[in-house]
């Protein structure tokens, strides 16, 4: 068991879905952009499987260096093969969780939720949980 897998007492994915689905709706993007809302674990806990607690600066850190992050929407070109760029059958859809440079990301807030908009390019890794990586 890794010391790093968090507690939860609520699914991180369900959680920030159900906390983004008002204004998702109405939120559209564009191109080939993605919007994402980045991973923060304080928000979703603070304590590991193992009974570790992590420091309140957690969540600072995450907010500004978090690599883990849930995709919320795409634009209509993300993922589409065009020119010399070929994705070769690889994808994201919302609700996938995956790994990201933060300096690649645009930094924002919508409401309450810290969020990122990239590239689809910048897309590193497809991940099957926010908690594997740091």
């Amino acid at each position: 068991m890794s010391l790093r897998r968090m507690e939860h007492a609520e699914d991180p994915r369900e959680k920030i879905l159900k906390e983004t689905a008002e204004w998702i709706d109405t939120t559209d993007v564009y191109h080939n952009q993605i919007l994402l809302a980045v991973y923060n674990r304080a928000e979703h806990a603070l304590k590991t499987e193992s009974g570790l607690f992590l420091p309140q600066r957690t969540a600072s850190e995450d907010e500004h260096q978090g690599k883990a992050a849930l995709v919320l929407k795409k634009g209509p070109m993300a993922f589409v093969d065009e020119g010399d760029i070929q994705f070769h059958g690889q994808n994201v859809e919302v609700g996938d969780w995956i790994a990201i440079r933060p300096s690649d990301g645009w930094p924002l807030k919508i409401y309450d939720t810290g969020c990122r908009i990239i590239r689809d390019v910048d897309v590193r890794l497809k991940i099957t949980s926010p908690d594997c990586i740091y």
